[in-house]
């Protein structure tokens, strides 16, 4: 009696040791990620616009990581000051991507959270870090890939105005006398900039999409306009860039003071 006490005693510690360590092993087995990714990019110099916003800036792409089981596997770009140690990254979730496409603003926030945008109304080229980070959760490790350095001149970003407090191209140069085109407008600068395909043909500027408040000019090659000045005219079909510096509405009338424009 007393041997087969023991020995089902014996059994029971040699069950208890062997789950033990089957949980051990499959806890190192989760917690063991693979190689780190390896991250590359479509470029590593950009100048940014406001009126480009939209527009794609660059490609980002990384090799997978495993993490000893089938797993969904989280990736997501930090970006930090050039030098920085990534302890509050600014951070862009790619899901279980293996690439992600950032657009001129994804790119232009990153450096505006970390206070690399010009304030002088001057963009300054800047630099910054960025890496690819892999994760299936909280409970495990993450991993991460070299960082490398860009460098990218931002612009200060402003929200844009109501359609009724902007102004936009109006006229078959863009599209007809009846549709506006719209423009982006540069809180630093205090312009307002089209960039895009223009028809040959008339064109004017206008206010909050309205005749009350409308510019023309002289010469369609750029310079001074007037309130009710006459057509401005494209001549041959094209991409252009006109950008508008209006002068203030007039309080009473709400008519425009003046203005000029460039374009090219």
């Amino acid at each position: 009696m007393k041997k087969s006490l023991t020995q089902a005693l014996g059994f029971c510690a040699a069950l208890l040791v062997t789950l033990a360590a089957c949980k051990k092993d499959e806890v190192r087995a989760v917690l063991q990620p693979g190689a780190s990714p390896t991250l590359t990019s479509s470029g590593n110099s950009f100048v940014l616009t406001q009126s480009n916003s939209a527009n794609r800036a660059v490609i980002y792409t990384w090799t997978p990581v495993t993490f000893g089981y089938p797993a969904v596997v989280d990736y997501s770009l930090q970006f930090d000051v050039k030098g920085g140690d990534f302890s509050k990254p600014y951070v862009i979730d790619a899901g279980s991507k293996l690439a992600d496409t950032l657009s001129v603003s994804d790119l232009n926030a990153a450096f505006q959270s970390k206070g690399l945008v010009s304030t002088s109304g001057t963009p300054t080229p800047a630099q910054m870090d960025v890496r690819v980070i892999a994760s299936v959760g909280p409970a495990a490790p993450s991993v991460n890939s070299v960082a490398t350095t860009f460098t990218a001149t931002p612009y200060s970003f402003c929200a844009q105005p109501a359609k009724s407090q902007a102004w936009s191209i109006i006229g078959p140069g863009g599209v007809d006398w009846n549709t506006d085109v719209p423009m982006t407008y540069n809180c630093l600068s205090k312009t307002f900039t089209y960039s895009g395909p223009m028809n040959a043909g008339d064109f004017k500027f206008r206010y909050g999409a309205d005749w009350t408040a409308n510019l023309g000019g002289a010469s369609s090659t750029g310079g001074a306009l007037t309130q009710d000045g006459p057509n401005l005219t494209i001549t041959k079909a094209g991409n252009y860039t006109i950008v508008l510096t209006p002068g203030p509405l007039d309080p009473a009338t709400k008519k425009s003071t003046g203005g000029s424009f460039t374009i090219k």
